[in-house]
């Protein structure tokens, strides 16, 4: 069985760059900036920036050393 930590996050929604940033506790504007350096994987939809919950757990495990508590 795969205890894989989700934080709450459901890999197969898109979040708005706003609910990201409460997720990962910084402002929107660094969110930007780790997005266009290719850290996490967006894409627009119309004219709005999306991430998917797959791409926010792959940045949050590449980026922690599990130090995150639910």
């Amino acid at each position: 069985m795969n205890k894989e930590k989700t934080y709450g996050i459901n890999k197969e929604e898109l979040y708005t760059l706003n609910e990201v940033a409460g997720f990962l506790k910084i402002q929107q504007r660094q969110l930007y900036n780790v997005i266009k350096s290719g850290s996490i994987e967006a894409v627009k939809v119309g004219r709005e920036w999306r991430v998917s919950g797959e791409a926010l757990l792959d940045f949050i495990k590449t980026n922690t050393s599990g130090g995150i508590k639910k």
